[in-house]
């Protein structure tokens, strides 16, 4: 009895645990207030495509399904402004000619871009005219990509990012609970403002930090006294950039030398100064 009972508990606990973990964090659900709409693209960063009301997600008969923002799917995007793809859950997003939806691919190339409003047009298109990706509210809000009328779509970032400027030599990066340091593209993408971050720094052979520097993306302002404190950085409503400065790492003898006299005393010889020390004890018989 006592060991089925030890069973049945211990079954229980396992399909508790796995719907805890199976529960989305709470910092990752998606708001009108943790997204703003782009008109330039940053290379790694996290994306929603919609227009701010109705979101992008799978197919849905021949559209792009129009999801609440909780739902969205999550781009991440790949190349400049003028030319870039984006990812999500099912592959990259792809362009079709006027009135056609054209679900999603494996490929990686430069198929889209951003014009000056925002608008998403084909990469190939030297005007706003074809194709650009468009929601028809006739069609309960579904997206598909159109010669021209029916409702603005925009890609909006999620949360802020942070930029890292990587020094000649040494590297600098960032952990967090809230979102993950991209590599590839020196960015840690998709921080929502007042989280935190810890900026870490792997110096080169005799460096140490000097200092940090956290500057404002926009306009290049230092607001490092602003967000920093010590390697914690609370993140703002906007776009940093973080660099570093290395120094000297301070010497220390591993073996300092040492002199002994023969009148019990001695010296020693270190990196910061010289120093003498002087022992009395009685002598010998």
């Amino acid at each position: 009895m006592k060991k089925k009972l030890f069973t049945n508990f211990r079954r229980m606990t396992t399909i508790i645990l796995f719907a805890f973990w199976a529960i989305p964090q709470m910092w990752a659900t998606l708001t009108a207030d943790s997204i703003a709409k782009s008109t330039t693209i940053t290379a790694g960063a996290k994306y929603v495509i919609g227009t701010g009301s109705y979101f992008v997600a799978a197919t849905n008969n021949g559209w792009g399904s129009a999801v609440a923002i909780g739902s969205a799917y999550r781009f991440t995007a790949y190349g400049a402004t003028n030319g870039f793809y984006a990812v999500g859950p099912d592959g990259r997003l792809k362009t079709a000619s006027a009135k056609n939806w054209a679900d999603y691919d494996n490929n990686t190339g430069n198929n889209i871009r951003l014009d000056a409003s925002g608008n998403i047009i084909g990469s190939t298109s030297s005007t706003v005219t074809s194709p650009v990706l468009k929601s028809n509210s006739g069609s309960s809000n579904k997206f598909r990509w159109y010669a021209s009328g029916q409702n603005a779509v925009y890609f909006y970032q999620i949360g802020y990012n942070v930029l890292f400027t990587q020094p000649a030599s040494g590297s600098i990066a960032a952990t967090s609970t809230t979102a993950a340091y991209d590599a590839t593209n020196s960015i840690m993408p998709a921080v929502y403002a007042t989280r935190t971050v810890t900026l870490t720094a792997t110096p080169p052979s005799g460096k140490t930090v000097n200092a940090w520097t956290v500057k404002k993306k926009s306009d290049n302002s230092d607001v490092t006294t602003t967000v920093l404190s010590g390697t914690t950085l609370t993140m703002p409503a906007y776009d940093v950039v973080v660099s570093v400065t290395w120094k000297d790492a301070a010497a220390c003898a591993v073996n300092p030398s040492v002199a002994v006299s023969t009148k019990g005393s001695f010296s020693l010889t270190h990196p910061l100064g010289a120093f003498s020390l002087e022992i009395f004890r009685p002598e010998r018989p």
